[in-house]
């Protein structure tokens, strides 16, 4: 058996081949001869996700029944801090002198206490703002608009820093 090719679903995914411990190279086969085996390990990067995620890992061979096999990894990424109901906020259409805001749950998804110490933004044209909704449990965060805006796509980062080890950051 030859095995020419893994790939991976998306880019967050990688898979190595290897034979009797050795890595193959890129773009080196794995020849398998009778009673021989291989091994096909796959990375998963978590970061940016959460909960359940299924990862398809494709196999390309000379088997003339099946030269694609797929396989699926099912990952589960235990969360520290859940953002709800989008870590991302955007704001379209608005005129130079519009004001508008938008507002995120923070919250902590395990059962340790959380604290948000600070929330800020890199861009002057949005503002942050903390609302404790159930102490060391439950926060808001409402971004606003912050004119006069700049013309045309205008881009921000909002940063919540906690006091969760695992999680110290949310961007």
């Amino acid at each position: 058996l030859i095995v020419n090719d893994v790939k991976t679903s998306c880019g967050c995914t990688a898979a190595m081949m290897s034979k009797q411990g050795e890595a193959l190279k890129k773009g080196q086969n794995l020849e398998l001869g009778p009673g021989e085996s291989g091994e096909i390990k796959a990375t998963f990067n978590t970061k940016g996700y959460s909960g359940q995620t299924r990862k398809t890992i494709t196999v390309f061979s000379n088997d003339p029944d099946t030269p694609q096999a797929a396989m699926t990894m099912v990952v589960t990424v235990r969360q520290e801090i859940k953002v709800t109901p989008s870590p991302s906020v955007f704001f379209s259409g608005l005129l130079k002198d519009q004001q508008e805001s938008k507002t995120v749950t923070v919250e902590t998804a395990t059962d340790k206490p959380l604290k948000i110490t600070k929330v800020e933004s890199d861009n002057p044209m949005f503002a942050a703002e903390l609302k404790e909704m159930d102490a060391g449990k439950k926060y808001q965060v409402v971004v606003s608009t912050k004119p006069p805006l700049k013309e045309g796509s205008v881009a921000g980062k909002v940063t919540i820093t906690t006091d969760n080890t695992k999680k110290p950051k949310v961007e």
